[in-house]
């Protein structure tokens, strides 16, 4: 299978969640809270994405992956102390406005300074690629506004 990778766009975002539904056991209020998040993410330039589709077309997509760039002390604690449901984590605190997600300013800041750091909140492939369905990746008791 020829494939090819390009960018995500916020007009992606709805057949991302298709995806993730195939992999993993979130509700649809949850997958249309994050179809929420990443467009906001992604029309903000706080996130970079990635797209997997066939070669001979941009509707046969078959994996993504989107990741922001997060404050220094946040990665730190992160890693001194890591825990399962990050992603879920941090869209709380997106919620909340109190968030360590950079701004395209400060992205630009500390990639000329000391560097960055990254986290990848999801990366999906097609489920008949890998044949194997997650059975949570969200917290249960995690819900979206």
């Amino acid at each position: 299978m020829d494939v090819r990778l390009r960018a995500g766009r916020v007009g992606d975002v709805s057949r991302w969640s298709t995806l993730l539904a195939e992999r993993c056991l979130y509700s649809n209020a949850q997958l249309e809270c994050l179809e929420r998040w990443w467009a906001e993410l992604l029309s903000k330039e706080m996130a970079k994405s990635g797209v997997v589709c066939s070669a001979a077309s941009d509707d046969r997509m078959l994996a993504f992956g989107i990741g922001v760039f997060v404050a220094a002390d946040w990665a730190d604690e992160l890693a001194a102390h890591p825990r399962p449901f990050v992603g879920a984590d941090l869209l709380e605190a997106w919620q909340g406005k109190a968030h360590p997600v950079l701004a395209p300013r400060e992205i630009a800041r500390r990639n000329a300074a000391d560097g960055l750091d990254v986290l990848v909140l999801h990366m999906v492939t097609r489920a008949y690629l890998v044949r194997k369905r997650t059975t949570s990746c969200v917290s249960p008791s995690r819900n979206c506004s």
